[in-house]
């Protein structure tokens, strides 16, 4: 949980975040409203998570209906949602399309990455914090342990690659135009309303079933496991913490 000064400095703020009726999304738009902030839900649909649909019945969460951040048509249309916000989380990702790799990264590149700066783009003067969820996975497979911030890239899928490139970008965009920011690199996040076909999701669900975990491959993959609590804390302590530099933490 955050720390109750952290939440405290949240209350009455508008915080936007993107993303939000995924599942980081909707733990986070959750404990923002529950914190007194005053939240605007950023997704292409309310979906199946129940929390956020419920908050915006409730009129406690504005919620925006919004996929295509690349599309700058679409984007306008978030222009009167933004004014007057105090922090933005984008935690938006949409998974690229193609027939193979070399289509699915250049899907990454339009979608995302062109997407998180178009979305830099339309941010106010109000906002005191930009927060990118980016990933651990641009440190590579075999990073030294434990990883620091420090640590030189090395992504080797178009995933990592794409996230390490809007890193980038955005940092060189924050330092001259003095935009508060923080990246965010999460390992493997886990906890209620998890996407079914995880490993943990179907590991649980074979014990209650009185049967054993499959582990596909050679069992050999590492992965490294934050919970879903301690994400959310660590977002909402990256907003107020103030920077005049960008900031990137391991999560």
């Amino acid at each position: 949980m955050p720390a109750p000064t952290v939440a405290r400095e949240l209350v009455d703020k508008n915080v936007l975040v993107t993303g939000a009726t995924g599942f980081i999304g909707s733990h986070l738009v959750q404990k923002l409203s529950a914190a007194g902030a005053q939240v605007t839900a950023v997704g292409p649909a309310l979906g199946w998570r129940p929390t956020v649909p419920s908050l915006v019945r409730q009129g406690r969460v504005r919620f925006v209906k919004l996929e295509a951040y690349w599309n700058p048509t679409s984007l306008r249309r978030l222009e009167p949602y933004m004014e007057g916000t105090n922090y933005v989380v984008h935690l938006g990702y949409t998974m690229p399309q193609g027939r193979n790799s070399l289509e699915k990264a250049i899907s990454d590149l339009r979608r995302n990455v062109l997407g998180t700066l178009r979305l830099a783009q339309h941010i106010p003067d109000s906002v005191s914090k930009y927060c990118f969820a980016s990933s651990v996975m641009v440190y590579g497979c075999h990073p030294p342990q434990p990883v620091s911030e420090t640590d030189p890239p090395s992504p080797v899928s178009a995933y990592a690659a794409g996230k390490l490139a809007a890193e980038t970008y955005l940092r060189f965009h924050a330092e001259k135009t003095d935009l508060p920011l923080s990246i965010l690199r999460l390992a493997t996040v886990y906890g209620p309303m998890e996407t079914d076909p995880r490993a943990i999701p179907n590991f649980i669900r074979q014990v209650l079933a009185g049967r054993p975990p499959i582990i596909y491959g050679c069992g050999n993959d590492i992965r490294d496991y934050v919970h879903i609590d301690d994400v959310i804390a660590a977002i909402m302590l990256a907003l107020t913490k103030q920077s005049t530099i960008p900031q990137v933490y391991n999560i």
